[in-house]
């Protein structure tokens, strides 16, 4: 076995789904879980199923919300009713359903896996991830999957900072507090999973039967989960309380006020001699479970590593990949081509000669004469002719193929038109967004694309797909979404700067600016505070009022507000809960876009100078190509202040009429000019390939006919074999006898 082989084994899995029922109006929960498979395949395993109220415990313990940007993977832990302990590994992705409200639908994938399977063959996360997230729990999957074993060299990151943050979160994680990684909001998901492996791999294997963590995590989902089952290693945008903060990219160590135990583990990596793919390795082999909150645990996991660090004397009996052909021989010499001895045998020299005594036989005797139906099976049994004719046939059958017309066919009826290409266009369901997008739509109907809406909402972020795609939205909405809320400036042109940089990172590009600037307004309940105590407390701060703002409203933004206005306390509200606070009137004020409106909240222009402004723009992935972006551009250059304006009020009937108006200008500006046709239509010319069928048939045919007249050579008397040396003294008689 080489380097390049890796064991694989199957590996029994329980799952379950959750997410919606397809256009209904129910909230999530549990739609399918294994234990009804079970029971319809009627195995004999002895072992008790989970059951739907595990599934359900999990889905409540380890719930991590909806990030806008999915796949995510949570790593979780449960043990059943017959103390079987299970490691989880769950999936969160966008489905193709939407509820009833016509919002897109999450479902999670719950995969659980027998501890002690893993323990008898060590697998990482990302390969259990490549292995169940292909099977989308529709339909029933099998009972086991394939997965490769753990590989030490291949969870060693490539760069040193990275390693260093992982030793770092392997040795906080021996406090017995949670870790949490920040500003990595840019990083991929798989490459988040794969930190986690790697700081996973740098504990004792036994760990992870009791190791939950999370590749996103949010901070309203994190406070509303019971102490004793928060993930012990995630990732978000804000450290919470109780957690050990270690920042992305950046040389990690352990902060002075941490336990000497977890300083003691971070010194032993440093320490050693041994590298460190051979101390993964050996940390693998511990598979007795270990437990993060038991100290003799987290004493007994110090001294496991240190053993691993400690060189040993045994050295590896396996072949290299240069010895493996030689390990089951002792003699084995490798032996080249050019040592081989080859027998050559030269043409025209006989390989027997007839004895001396024997020649007198051949001398004197004639050839024999052969009649003429003799020579013609003589000469039809040879393989020449048949050659001949079929390469002659094959010729005139392509020439006929190429010249003669196909009478009986019926008329071309010309080629088949190809679907247009399809155009996904993102936009909100408001006013605004919608006539854009609705306008976009039928203008790119006019291009000869199909373009197909798909709105989004607070329960339904942007998510750009792989297919092209085009998202109307406001800059500073955008800005939000893609940093995650870490917006520091609030000037213009540092928010441009931000902006571009942030498309950029995300290989997306800004194709027109549109004449539409709103701005986010403070809106207030009147039922609640009046305007004039609502402006007094916010300036002298006597007493402070509770403002509502979006989650990712922005650092920059914040700060600025709370220094002008001391009696301003923001809080950032995700965005699902801040709708459901203003439509049940329960908020006081809150922070929103300016072209929305509540029942009962009336708008104070008081913050109107310190609020963010936001422009209208478009913006396409990289499967829009160069030719869609310059008509994108040619056809937001229609749309003015004045037509959006009026347009906010019937978006879908305005954006139409404006389209047709616009095409219909077009086409009346263009001197379109008609081709008449002949009643008598022309001979089409030859193509390259017939050319190229013609001469190919020709050389076809000219070979036929040489092979034709060497067979028509070939001798009527055909003498019996002789040595060349008596055929040529008995030529040379014949010879002399002749001239006699």
């Amino acid at each position: 076995m080489n380097d390049e082989t890796r064991v694989v084994r199957m590996i029994p899995f329980e799952w379950a789904l959750e997410g919606k029922r397809s256009g209904s109006f129910d909230d999530y929960e549990i739609l399918d879980d294994s234990k009804k498979t079970i029971d319809s395949r009627k195995t004999n395993n002895s072992k008790e199923p989970l059951g739907r109220t595990a599934f359900e415990q999990m889905r409540s313990r380890y719930a991590t919300g909806i990030s806008p940007q999915l796949p995510q993977v949570t790593i979780a832990r449960v043990t059943s009713r017959d103390h079987v302990r299970y490691v989880v590994l769950a999936i969160q992705v966008w489905s193709e359903h939407r509820d009833g409200t016509d919002r897109r639908i999450a479902h999670t994938r719950w995969f659980c896996v027998p501890y002690k399977d893993l323990a008898g063959h060590p697998v990482t996360y990302e390969s259990l991830y490549d292995a169940f997230s292909r099977h989308t729990l529709e339909l029933p999957p099998p009972e086991a999957v394939v997965v490769p074993a753990l590989d030490p060299r291949a969870v060693v990151p490539s760069t040193s900072e990275t390693l260093s943050a992982a030793k770092s979160a392997a040795a906080l994680l021996m406090t017995g507090e949670p870790v949490c990684v920040t500003g990595a909001e840019g990083v991929s998901m798989r490459e988040r999973l794969r930190f986690l492996d790697t700081v996973a791999a740098l504990l004792p294997y036994g760990m992870r039967a009791g190791l939950t963590a999370a590749t996103w995590i949010s901070s309203t989902a994190w406070d509303s989960s019971p102490a004793k089952y928060k993930i012990r290693l995630f990732f978000a945008r804000h450290a919470p309380g109780g957690a050990h903060p270690i920042a992305w990219g950046k040389q990690a160590e352990i902060p002075a006020n941490a336990a000497e135990l977890a300083r003691s583990y971070f010194d032993a990596f440093g320490s050693s001699d041994v590298p460190l793919p051979q101390v993964i390795g050996s940390l693998a082999q511990q598979t007795k479970s270990l437990s993060f909150i038991d100290s003799d645990h987290r004493d007994e996991a110090l001294r496991l590593l240190k053993h691993a660090c400690r060189p040993s004397q045994q050295h590896d009996t396996r072949p290299q990949p240069e010895e493996i052909y030689s390990a089951g021989d002792p003699d084995w010499v490798p032996v080249s081509p050019e040592s081989v001895p080859v027998e050559i045998q030269h043409p025209g020299k006989p390989t027997e000669i007839l004895p001396e005594s024997m020649r007198h036989l051949t001398q004197d005797k004639k050839p024999t004469r052969l009649t003429w139906h003799q020579r013609l099976g003589k000469k039809l049994s040879h393989p020449l002719p048949w050659l001949f004719t079929a390469m002659v046939a094959a010729a005139v059958a392509a020439l006929l193929i190429v010249f003669l017309p196909d009478r009986d066919a019926a008329p071309s009826e010309g080629p088949v038109a190809a679907p247009p290409p399809k155009i996904y266009v993102q936009a909100s369901a408001e006013s605004t967004e919608s006539y854009v997008a609705h306008f976009i739509g039928e203008a790119l109907q006019h291009e000869g694309y199909e373009a197909v809406a798909d709105d989004v909402d607070e329960t339904n972020p942007i998510g750009l797909r792989i297919e092209p795609t085009v998202v109307i939205t406001y800059d500073l909405d955008i800005l939000r979404l893609l940093r995650h809320g870490d917006v520091p400036a609030t000037t213009s042109e540092k928010l441009r700067d931000l902006l571009s940089t942030a498309l950029t990172e995300q290989h997306l590009t800004k194709v027109a600016a549109l004449p539409w600037v709103s701005r986010d307004v403070l809106l207030f309940d009147s039922g609640q505070i009046t305007r004039k105590d609502l402006e007094a407390d916010l300036k002298d701060g006597a007493t402070p009022v509770d403002v509502l703002v979006p989650e990712n409203f922005g650092q920059g933004f914040e700060d600025e507000l709370k220094q002008h206005y001391p009696g301003l306390r923001l809080h950032p509200t995700p965005a699902q809960d801040l709708m459901r606070e203003l439509r049940q009137k329960t908020a006081t004020a809150a922070i929103m876009p300016g072209d929305r409106d509540f029942e009962d909240y009336r708008r104070s222009d008081l913050l109107r100078d310190r609020l963010p402004k936001r422009q209208l723009i478009v913006i396409a992935n990289t499967s829009v190509d160069v030719t869609l972006r310059s008509i994108l551009t040619r056809i937001s250059g229609h749309l003015d202040q004045k037509s959006i304006e009026t347009g906010r009020n019937n978006p879908q009937q305005a954006a139409k009429d404006l389209a047709d108006r616009v095409y219909q200008q077009q086409a009346a500006e263009q001197n379109a000019s008609i081709i008449v046709a002949t009643d008598t239509p022309q001979e089409p010319g030859l193509s390259f390939k017939t050319i190229l069928m013609i001469l190919a048939m020709a050389a076809l045919a000219i070979c036929g006919v040489l092979l034709f007249f060497r067979f028509f050579r070939l001798p009527d008397r055909l003498p019996d074999r002789l040595p060349e040396s008596s055929g040529r003294s008995q030529r040379k008689g014949q010879h002399h006898r002749k001239e006699t």
